[in-house]
């Protein structure tokens, strides 16, 4: 509705972290035109408080000529300063002429959160302190002047505008929160998915395949299901890396961890073991089927054309059997794979032990 009276500021993006306080400020300043604005007319037509009205009025005008300032300028920080100083001189002013029958003091409830939220903890803290300290000096003389506070028409005006206020802080206090939160969460997934993925290829890193082997080996020891470790080699990989360079090298390694990736079953692991190795986790999987799915991936593999080369793999097969431990199944693994190679390559070649 209020679009128009919003500037986005280039040099405060979303995830700034002045972006909020941004937003806060244009609230308030919008807030204030239109309740000073409202209240002026009706101090001054319907209550007959003419005092009253010259007050709301004056802060009004500085709302707006802040919020010009600010829409120019961009100054977070001078605006802030600017936003929580109006209302504290405009509540003091207003406090010094209220005679008790309005119920003016609640606007006081206002200061804390605008101070905290725009000025920081400390700031928020002295300037708050300094307020009701006032406020209370001001209550102190109403007390010993024997002044009554009494309902009136104002009074009721003056609770409801603070509650419309304080609805306003506390639901941009709880989006600020929600949307602080959120991004946290978006920010310890991201560090997760650095942590666990390899840079190069997209897929599992080394770290995160081990945490994956350790997990899949205490289950298969407490539910007794099945479990193979693939070991993968690129063949002649040295060669492709002399003939065409490094950065060709690594183009190679992304496609075959994508092609392998899409030829995988959605619960199998795959990682990148290091260099131009490759390891694939096949839970709940018997030996005899994970032969049967290694030997497509290393077809897959020899009928591709990845980057314009052939390439052709060796793989090393092994089954977990009770008592292994995750470092024993790599073992050999590692030792079916070494014979695969001295076999020819292009093999995928099965544990004895």
């Amino acid at each position: 509705m209020f679009k128009f009276w919003y500037k986005n500021f280039s040099h405060i993006p979303v995830h700034h972290p002045d972006f909020h306080r941004v937003q806060l400020i244009y609230h308030l300043l919008l807030f204030v035109c239109v309740l000073a604005g409202v209240v002026t007319a009706l101090n001054f037509f319907l209550l007959n408080a003419g005092l009253i009205a010259v007050i709301d009025a004056i802060g009004f005008f500085l709302a707006l000529g802040i919020y010009f300032y600010f829409r120019h300028s961009g100054n977070v920080a001078v605006a802030g300063w600017a936003v929580t100083l109006i209302f504290i001189a405009v509540l003091s002013a207003y406090l010094s002429v209220w005679g008790g029958n309005n119920f003016g003091i609640i606007w006081a409830t206002v200061i804390p959160p605008i101070a905290f939220f725009l000025l920081g903890r400390s700031v928020g803290t002295l300037l708050s302190i300094v307020f009701f300290s006032y406020a209370t000096y001001i209550v102190y003389g109403h007390v010993q002047a024997g002044v009554r506070y009494q309902l009136s028409l104002g009074g009721i005006l003056n609770v409801v505008e603070v509650l419309i206020a304080q609805i306003m802080l506390f639901r941009f206090y709880d989006r600020t929160r929600a949307d602080a939160m959120a991004e946290l969460q978006a920010s310890r997934a991201k560090l997760q998915r650095l942590a666990s993925t390899d840079k190069l290829t997209g897929i599992n890193n080394r770290q995160q395949f081990d945490r994956e082997l350790m997990a899949q080996v205490s289950d298969a020891q407490t539910t007794r299901r099945p479990l193979t470790l693939l070991l993968l080699d690129v063949d002649h990989f040295k060669r492709i890396n002399d003939e065409h360079g490094h950065l060709f090298g690594d183009r190679v390694l992304k496609e075959l961890a994508s092609l392998l990736s899409t030829n995988l079953r959605s619960h199998d692991v795959i990682a990148r073991w290091g260099g131009e190795e490759f390891a694939v986790l096949m839970p709940a999987t018997p030996i005899t089927t994970a032969m049967t799915l290694a030997e497509r991936l290393r077809k897959k593999v020899a009928d591709a054309n990845l980057c314009g080369h052939s390439v052709t793999i060796s793989g090393g097969l092994s089954g977990w059997r009770p008592g292994c431990s995750g470092e024993e199944l790599l073992g050999t693994a590692d030792r079916a794979l070494y014979r695969a190679k001295t076999q020819g390559r292009n093999t995928i070649v099965q544990s004895e032990d």
